[in-house]
């Protein structure tokens, strides 16, 4: 559930490593989310990335649309349409502010 302007977030309270208390703050839009990614340390940033790769199902290795993708990026990389890593992460934040949060129902 989404808190209004007026109202507190939704939040829990788990036992952590070591069992530290761990305040969970519900968050609604990728801004909160990104705004609380950029308040990590290194350390946890890395701990997050692997845990949301490991959340990731895994593709089958003959599944056509992978395979299509795949394809595709290679004739793309053959046809010099491709951009190098620096360009695509300065490019992201554009991406990111034209994209519309999922509207509550």
């Amino acid at each position: 559930m989404r808190a209004s302007h007026d109202e507190r977030p939704e939040f829990s309270l788990a036992c952590g490593r070591n069992g530290e208390s761990l305040l969970y703050v519900l968050m609604s839009t990728v801004t909160e989310i990104r705004e609380a990614i950029g308040k990590l340390n290194a350390q946890d940033r890395y701990i997050l990335m692997a845990q949301l790769f490991a959340a990731m199902p895994e593709p089958a290795e003959n599944d056509p649309e992978l395979l299509a993708a795949l394809d595709e990026g290679l004739a793309d990389e053959a046809a010099g349409r491709v951009y190098p890593i620096e360009d695509v992460r300065a490019m992201i934040p554009q991406w990111i502010s034209k994209s519309p949060s999922p509207k509550e129902p």
